[in-house]
């Protein structure tokens, strides 16, 4: 299938070269974007501001997951930065004024709590054994509980 019907309309929707922008703005894209979307300009200055932000967090949030220290704190910062990147797509919605993207939204919601309830398994699974990722090193591995009934010191050793 060939694109020659539609290049008549594709042609007649796009800007005429050499014509002035009649918004009276001076081609700048973040100003005609706001200008498209009917933004008012303290929501602009808003919506820029939540996006940088969102930004930062999302730095912090994956500097976390590669730092660590531990696997707990690797899944609840990639939980983190699902739910950045749904506010992320949320603002970029409210900044283009496009309704399609939260479907997206919803989708990374719904795949980030998932993969949360799969990891926060996969360690409750694996907790207590020794040389999988997650286990305290202080403990030697043995994270398990003491069984309903015994006693134990505050030091954790058995009293009797």
């Amino acid at each position: 299938m060939t694109s020659e019907p539609l290049a008549p309309l594709l042609l007649a929707a796009a800007p005429k070269a050499g014509k002035a922008d009649p918004s009276g703005y001076a081609n700048d894209a973040a100003e005609h974007l706001a200008e498209v979307a009917g933004m008012h300009p303290v929501l602009h200055v808003a919506v820029v501001l939540a996006m940088i932000a969102l930004a930062v967090g999302m730095v912090l949030c994956l500097w976390r997951v590669v730092r660590g220290p531990g696997l707990p704190d690797r899944v609840l910062a990639a939980d983190l930065l699902s739910l950045h990147v749904v506010g992320l797509v949320i603002v970029l919605t409210i900044y283009l004024g496009d309704m399609v993207f939260f479907d997206a939204a919803l989708a990374v919601g719904i795949l980030g709590f998932v993969s949360t309830v799969g990891f926060s398994q996969y360690i409750h699974a694996t907790a207590g054994r020794p040389g999988f990722p997650g286990t305290p090193p202080e403990d030697g591995g043995d994270a398990t509980p003491p069984a309903a009934g015994t006693a134990t010191a505050p030091n954790g050793a058995n009293p009797a």
